[in-house]
């Protein structure tokens, strides 16, 4: 999974599964990896894309399609860039 990650939060990103095949219609979920509150649900659209706006912290994002889970990131304010 690739994220459109800044210093304000994680603004989005694509589902890319290998050889460059996208999930669309997944559910992503980004959870707070500390406190186990999930912060968002969005689900990706027809070329994978998603955007999903939460707060910088220690944050799993997950996702999922029909039972699936097709990708998971564990992202944290040192992995955010600008």
């Amino acid at each position: 999974m690739s994220d459109g990650s800044s210093e304000s939060g994680m603004d989005g990103g694509t589902i890319v599964l290998q050889p460059n095949s996208t999930v669309s219609g997944a559910t992503i979920t980004v959870t707070n990896t500390n406190t186990g509150a999930v912060l968002g649900t969005t689900t990706s659209d027809s070329s994978g894309s998603f955007s999903l706006h939460v707060a910088v912290a220690s944050n799993t994002v997950t996702a999922k399609k029909d039972g699936v889970t097709y990708a998971t990131a564990n992202l944290t304010e040192d992995s955010v860039t600008d």
